[in-house]
């Protein structure tokens, strides 16, 4: 009977001893903490999120993960919120799987929409994944940063983060001063951001130009590079030069001193000359031009060295009288070009006022207009029947034949045979 009460005894032990231990995993599993569950539908929760990761809500701990299950394609997260702060939790909101620390778990970030809800969650509620363009740059960023993160020992990246802890640890208000002085600076800089960014866009430009300078500036400086290697060479030929240039730079400055009041004087004598071509200046482009041309013009008439040309007979000039021929400067006409580069053929002629214009000679019976040349004799000179008539007068005399006698015979001998006579000077 003993017997049999004692084993009553243990096993009543035991059952108490299993009964405990349950009531105190029960405890730590909270299953007697009132909770609301919901749950998160989303499409990947990757391996640091863990059952009895935190909950939070603007960094407050709202509740906890019960359970995570997945389908192949999604996932499937229970949460387990507490009473009390899911009456404050919009019905509407949006959950991110965000890390606590750089190496840390995850946890379920809750992000309530802008506009309140009409309710709150209610048990057996279903949140979205937050998809918003900011949470899928988070997810990409850290997704970018994992594999750098492997690459990484974490011991040592522990070891820094701790080092540079330890360096900002009591300097909060002086970054705190720092920012403020970077807030003010901004905000003084917002309003000349369109001119700056128009400068960096100009910048972009300037730095296209500077590229295609670049290949020159490149071959510029080689050719500096020789330039001052020859300067190195020849440093003592130079030496010698700027000593000679001293020297002569003494002689000018005594030949200057010497001659100061000449110069000067050459200065007052040459200016009526200069006045004088500058008045006339403008016409200086067509007589050059003119003068071009006019060189063009005589190698024809030299070419294949012979003399192409075309003669005309004029009339004996009387003798000077005096009174009557007396040169005369009374033309006070301005710069002119007078059809040059490009002149009439043949020239129409022009009147100079220089004491010819009364001149009988010049005036009587000249067609052409040009003060100092005569009518010519009215026939052209030099036909093949008159060729003929003269080869076969001056010929024998020549000792030619007819058809030998050159041209200049015809030209000097026809005139005489007409009455004129053939005048050279």
């Amino acid at each position: 009977m003993t017997r049999l009460r004692y084993q009553a005894y243990g096993l009543a032990f035991v059952v108490v001893l299993a009964l405990l231990v349950g009531i105190a995993v029960a405890a730590y599993q909270k299953r007697f903490t009132p909770v609301v569950d919901v749950s998160v539908k989303a499409q990947t929760v990757g391996t640091q999120l863990n059952v009895g990761g935190d909950v939070k809500v603007r960094g407050v701990i709202v509740g906890e993960i019960r359970e995570i299950t997945s389908t192949g394609k999604a996932a499937t997260v229970r949460l387990a919120l507490q009473p009390e702060q899911a009456k404050r939790i919009p019905a509407g909101s949006s959950a991110r799987f965000v890390p606590k620390t750089l190496f840390g778990e995850r946890y379920v970030d809750l992000r309530p929409p802008r506009a309140e809800a009409g309710r709150s969650l209610q048990p057996g509620d279903v949140i979205p994944e937050d998809r918003s363009a900011a949470a899928i740059a988070l997810n990409r960023v850290l997704d970018d940063v994992l594999p750098l993160l492997r690459t990484l020992e974490p011991a040592k990246v522990q070891s820094s983060l701790n080092a540079m802890a330890t360096a900002l640890e009591g300097r909060g208000d002086d970054i705190g001063d720092n920012l403020e002085r970077l807030d003010a600076y901004l905000k003084q800089l917002n309003p000349h951001m369109p001119a700056l960014k128009h400068d960096i866009k100009r910048l972009g430009e300037v730095a296209e130009v500077y590229d295609e300078v670049v290949p020159d500036l490149a071959k510029t400086l080689r050719h500096l590079s020789k330039t001052a290697k020859t300067v190195t060479e020849k440093e003592r030929t130079i030496q010698e030069f700027l000593t000679a240039t001293t020297g002569f730079s003494v002689t000018t400055r005594s030949f200057l001193v010497r001659h100061e009041e000449r110069l000067i004087m050459v200065g007052d004598v040459g200016r009526p000359t200069l006045e004088l071509m500058a008045q006339y200046a403008p016409e200086y482009p067509c007589l050059l031009e003119g003068l071009v041309k006019s060189e063009q013009k005589i190698g024809k008439v030299f070419e294949r060295k012979r003399l192409h040309i075309t003669m005309e007979i004029i009339k004996s000039r009387p003798p000077y009288e005096p009174g009557v021929d007396a040169p005369e400067w009374n033309d006070k006409r301005g710069p002119g070009c007078y059809g040059l580069p490009n002149p009439k053929v043949p020239y129409p002629g022009m009147s100079f006022k220089d004491g010819t214009e009364d001149d009988e000679y010049n005036t009587g019976g000249d067609e052409s207009g040009v003060p100092g040349l005569s009518d010519p004799s009215g026939r052209v000179t030099a036909t093949t029947q008159e060729k003929r008539m003269v080869g076969s007068l001056i010929g024998p005399t020549m000792g030619e034949s007819p058809d030998d006698v050159p041209d200049i015979g015809t030209l000097l001998f026809g005139p005489m045979a007409r009455g004129t006579k053939v005048s050279y000077s």
